[in-house]
């Protein structure tokens, strides 16, 4: 794992601003011929007060071992003094945009809209990718134009250690959890057709929307293997907040944006209903289980309950 590259501490926000080749670690990697120059990559990342990671971000962004890459950072409308900082030292090379605070999809919006490149990477200015993430996405994307998202493996790193084990990506799967984490690439183009990311959806979960979105295009989905994504766990970003009623409607507006997608897959919802269906069961049966234990058993129940709050104390 090569995140320890770039560092988890946040001290790169007292970095001044200069030369990119200061951010960049070497590759060997020859200058593309200007004749078959490779499609130009555009990295998206959205910063909302910041500061303490962002100038990490960018740095894991600028380490990528592809070299016609280009990075932007959308400011929106951070307050704190920190990100102001942070904004003030990025290289030159570095796009600055600047909105209003609109919310995520704003601003992802913003940065596909200045970006150049042909194929887009959005990165959270608090995440990290590894340098051959951006080559091997390429790769893929240039080697099968049917291919409208690629993404990679993961690990989590902050507050939680380890491996993000998503869902492997099917459609049906797709349809009724998000298994394709925002940072993956898509094509400029597929975003112009579906519309951008729905700004509407400021809560959360407008990138398993957009996903949907570019599915419906008849676009395909590939994974890489290797683990070129590291996603910073915050208590923040452990608990955003929703309620059962917000979690109702962000997913029947994802629900609207996608009926087209959702009508062709009717069999993964009803699929979906009885797999609950058999949990819920199996639930049951296990309460029963417990239920007669307690009522055959009172005295050694109620004592192994008083064991567990003891060892809880």
């Amino acid at each position: 794992m090569r995140v320890a590259e770039h560092g988890h501490s946040g001290t790169a926000a007292a970095t001044t601003s200069g030369s990119c080749h200061d951010w960049q670690v070497p590759h060997e990697s020859p200058l593309p011929d200007a004749v078959s120059a490779p499609p130009l990559v555009s990295v998206v990342i959205p910063c909302y007060n910041a500061g303490d990671t962002l100038l990490e971000t960018v740095k894991s962004a600028l380490s990528s071992a592809y070299e016609r890459l280009e990075v932007i950072v959308v400011d929106d409308g951070s307050t704190d003094y920190a990100t102001r900082v942070a904004l003030d030292s990025l290289p030159a090379c570095v796009v600055r945009v600047g909105q209003p605070n609109s919310g995520l999809p704003a601003a992802r919006n913003a940065g596909v809209r200045r970006a150049s490149g042909s194929f887009i990477l959005p990165l959270d200015a608090d995440d990290l990718i590894e340098p051959d993430y951006v080559p091997e996405a390429v790769d893929a994307m240039t080697a099968d134009d049917t291919l409208g998202i690629v993404y990679s493996r993961a690990t989590k790193f902050g507050e939680v250690e380890g491996d993000w084990a998503l869902p492997d990506f099917d459609v049906d799967r797709i349809l009724v959890e998000n298994c394709i984490f925002s940072c993956a690439m898509f094509r400029r183009d597929d975003w112009a057709v579906v519309g951008g990311y729905d700004e509407t959806m400021r809560r959360g979960r407008e990138d398993h929307d957009f996903w949907l979105r570019i599915i419906s295009l008849g676009r395909g989905v590939r994974r890489l293997e290797g683990r070129y994504f590291h996603y910073r766990i915050r208590s923040s970003s452990m608990n955003h907040g929703y309620t059962r009623e917000e979690y109702v409607q962000v997913y029947a507006q994802i629900f609207r944006n996608n009926v087209g997608l959702y009508a062709e897959h009717p069999e993964a919802l009803i699929r979906h209903r009885f797999e609950l269906m058999d949990e819920l069961n199996d639930l049951r049966h296990r309460y029963a289980i417990l239920e007669r234990a307690r009522l055959r058993w009172p005295v050694a129940y109620a004592g192994l309950r008083r064991l567990r709050r003891l060892r809880g104390s």
